[in-house]
């Protein structure tokens, strides 16, 4: 078998209310298709996450803001919040949440060990992918940095070069930001221009820093660009940069809302390119 899967349906307790955008039932969804289509059985290996050590979450964000997680996670619901991104709005505290977003990562961190042993040539979390979680605060429904952990699990498993690929509607501004000053991780996010779709980030000049200079390329499509535009420009910059990069690993966060039946974005891939990028 070459792929694995994480999943658990406590994935599914990771609430921010019954009005918000992201109702995470689509996880318990997308495990109950699979498993009635038998695909667990010849094509899949199932496993279930356990959640990560703090010590993989203080080496991608600070101390004050696990601790506040940690606070909020307990039902504290002071102004204090709103320094760290966890007020109203996209990103509302939650009972439980240090306990779901620990559970998160620690899925993601599970699907890097089981590459980078060499179990699985592909492991996938699709609760994972919080892309917008920074070094110090919360932003855009992502709280801790999945992505983040799971990159340096990698790289301490002896994959020093990772490729970061992003085909979210939204620029990956998180991870680019943890690693903007890194040369070991070269990321790359396809999104909807900032000027028109949160977090208005993710110029096409923009660049990383130092010796990192060549290691963040951003591609800014138009509100309205469908797949055949979209889809052969993925494809070709992904090449390259695996050509010029010649990554040991890749990490792909797959958000689907560059889909044209996505109600928050602006972009229209249809199935067709959709399957085909």
């Amino acid at each position: 078998m070459n792929t694995a899967f994480v999943h658990s349906d406590t994935y599914a307790q990771y609430d921010l209310g019954v009005s918000h955008p992201l109702q995470q039932g689509r996880l318990i969804d997308v495990k109950n298709r699979l498993d009635a289509y038998a695909l667990g059985v010849d094509n899949l290996a199932m496993f279930s996450p356990i959640p990560c050590l703090e010590s993989d979450l203080l080496a991608v964000h600070s101390r004050d803001y696990i601790e506040m997680v940690k606070l909020a996670s307990r039902g504290f619901r002071g102004p204090e919040l709103t320094t760290f991104g966890l007020g109203r709005g996209d990103t509302p505290a939650f009972d439980g949440m240090w306990e779901n977003g620990i559970l998160y990562c620690g899925g993601s961190k599970l699907a890097a060990q089981l590459v980078a042993n060499q179990s699985y040539k592909v492991a996938v979390n699709l609760a994972g992918g919080l892309h917008h979680a920074h070094y110090g605060y919360a932003s855009g429904f992502c709280i801790l940095s999945d992505i983040a952990v799971a990159i340096r699990m990698l790289q301490s498993q002896g994959y020093p070069r990772v490729l970061y690929i992003d085909i979210d509607a939204h620029h990956g501004d998180g991870v680019e930001a943890f690693f903007r000053s890194d040369p070991s991780v070269t990321t790359v996010s396809f999104h909807e221009s900032g000027a028109w779709l949160f977090p208005g980030t993710g110029d096409l000049t923009d660049r990383g820093l130092g010796s990192a200079s060549d290691s963040v390329w951003n591609v800014p499509f138009a509100p309205e660009t469908a797949g055949d535009v979209w889809s052969p420009t993925v494809v070709g910059v992904v090449h390259h940069l695996i050509q010029s990069v010649q990554p040991d690993a890749v990490v792909l966060q797959c958000g689907a809302d560059a889909h044209e039946l996505d109600p928050l974005t602006h972009l229209r891939v249809d199935d067709v390119y959709w399957l085909q990028t």
